[in-house]
C-alpha cells in the first residue's frame, strides 16, 4: 500500500457527503473513499478544517494562505514521505494537480464579437492563470478528467505532462430497468443557465415543439424565479404546461427516474457527471460536442450534437422524438447500450487510472 497525500481547500471535501456539491467536492470525496477502501495511508492537507487522525488518515491544516510561497514550502516538507500527491486546489500549482474545470481562456473562446468581449472581462483572471500554470512545467504528474480539458491546458499554457482518467458513477441497477414513459420527457440541469445551456435548451426545445415535437421536460433551475430570460422563453413558447421546474436537488434520483433523455448543452464542460449518472439509471442522453463526456460516447449509446450549430441542436431533439415514438425498440436499445457504458466508468477505475499513471 502507498502513502498518498490529498491537498484540498477544506478538509470536509474528503470527509463529508454534504460538503461541496458537484464538481471538485464529488471527485475529492470519491477519490478519498476508494483510496481508504483499498487500504492506503492517506494524509489530507488543507488550509481550513481541524487537525485530526483517525483510522488510516491524518489531517493537517496548513496555516499559510495556499497562494503563498510559505504554503508550498510547508507542503513540500509535509509530503516528502508521500508516494503520490493529488491536489484539488487552483490558487497555486503543486505536484499531482487534478484539473477539473476549463481555463478562462477556453471559456472566453475566440472568433466572434461576443468572445472578444468575454476575453476583455476575463483579462485579469487569464493573466492570473497564466502566472500560476506556467509553474506546472517542473511537475511530472498533472491529471485531467477528459481529453478536451487536457487540450485546453496544453494549448493555452504549454503543459505537456497531462494524463487523463475519466470520472465514474455509482452502479444503480444490477439489471437494465425497462422504464420508458408514455410521453418523451427531457431533463436538464441548469444551475447556471448561461454556461450550462439552459436558455439555449429552452429556445431549441420551443422551436422543436413548434415543428411538431411532442414532449415534456424537467429542468433543475434554482434561479428560475429571478431568470427573466428563461421566464420569457417559457411564455412565448407556451412551455409551462409541459415543464416541471425543480430547485437544486440533494438527491437526484427523482429527476433521473422521471426523464427519458438527459440533455447537456453546455458551452464548456470538463466532463459532465450528470450525463453518466443518467445512463446509469437506464436513460439516454444528448450532449454537446464541447463536453468531455462526448468523448466516451460511441454512437449507439447516446446522442451528441454540434454546439456551434443551433439548427443541429433542434434537429437532434426532433430526431430523438421521432425514434422515441416510431421505434421504441431502437430507443430502448440505445438506453441499454448507455447503461452498459456507464458500468465501465466507476470510481474505482478512475482512482486506479490515476495511481497507475503516477
Amino acid at each position: 500500500m502507498k502513502t498518498i497525500a490529498l491537498v484540498t481547500d477544506y478538509s470536509d471535501w474528503v470527509l463529508e457527503d454534504d460538503a461541496q456539491k458537484g464538481g471538485v467536492g464529488v471527485v475529492a470525496r470519491k477519490l478519498y473513499s476508494v483510496l481508504a477502501t483499498q487500504g492506503h495511508k492517506i494524509k489530507v492537507f488543507a488550509y481550513k478544517g481541524e487537525n485530526k487522525t483517525f483510522d488510516n488518515t491524518e489531517i493537517k491544516i496548513i496555516s499559510h494562505l495556499p497562494e503563498s510561497d510559505e504554503f508550498i514550502e510547508q507542503l513540500d516538507i509535509l509530503t516528502k514521505d508521500c508516494d503520490i500527491i493529488f491536489t484539488f486546489h487552483f490558487y497555486n500549482v503543486y505536484e499531482g494537480l487534478l484539473l477539473q474545470s476549463h481555463s478562462s481562456i477556453h471559456r472566453a473562446g475566440c472568433g466572434n464579437l461576443f468572445s472578444y468581449f468575454k476575453k476583455l472581462i476575463y483579462t485579469k483572471r487569464i493573466k492570473e492563470q497564466q502566472d500560476v500554470y506556467k509553474k506546472t512545467a517542473k511537475y511530472k504528474n498533472v491529471y485531467a478528467v477528459s481529453n478536451i480539458l487536457k487540450r485546453d491546458y496544453e494549448t493555452n499554457f504549454g503543459i505537456k505532462n497531462i494524463k487523463v482518467s475519466y470520472p465514474g458513477c455509482e452502479k444503480i441497477y444490477d439489471e437494465f430497468p425497462q422504464n420508458i414513459s408514455k410521453t418523451l420527457t427531457f431533463g436538464i440541469v441548469a444551475n447556471n443557465s448561461i454556461n450550462k445551456g439552459g436558455h439555449y435548451f429552452i429556445l431549441a426545445l420551443g422551436i422543436a415543439k413548434l415543428l411538431g415535437l411532442k414532449c415534456n421536460f424537467k429542468i433543475i433551475a434554482p434561479k428560475f424565479n429571478k431568470d427573466v430570460i428563461m421566464k420569457f422563453l417559457f411564455f412565448i413558447f407556451g412551455l409551462n404546461k409541459i415543464a416541471e421546474v425543480l430547485p437544486r436537488q440533494n438527491d437526484m434520483s427523482y429527476f433521473y427516474k422521471n426523464i427519458d433523455c438527459l440533455v447537456m448543452p453546455s458551452q464548456n464542460e470538463a466532463f459532465g457527471l450528470v450525463a453518466l449518472e443518467a445512463l446509469s439509471y437506464g436513460k439516454t442522453c444528448l450532449v454537446s460536442d464541447s463536453t468531455g463526456f462526448a468523448e466516451i460516447l460511441q454512437g449507439e449509446d447516446g446522442f451528441k450534437f454540434n454546439r456551434k450549430s443551433f439548427s443541429d441542436f433542434v434537429k437532434s431533439l426532433s430526431a430523438i422524438g421521432k425514434i422515441y415514438y416510431s421505434d421504441r425498440t431502437t430507443f430502448t436499445n440505445i438506453c441499454k447500450n448507455g447503461w452498459e457504458l456507464s458500468k465501465k466508468y466507476n470510481w474505482e477505475n478512475f482512482v486506479n487510472g490515476l495511481i497507475t499513471q503516477s
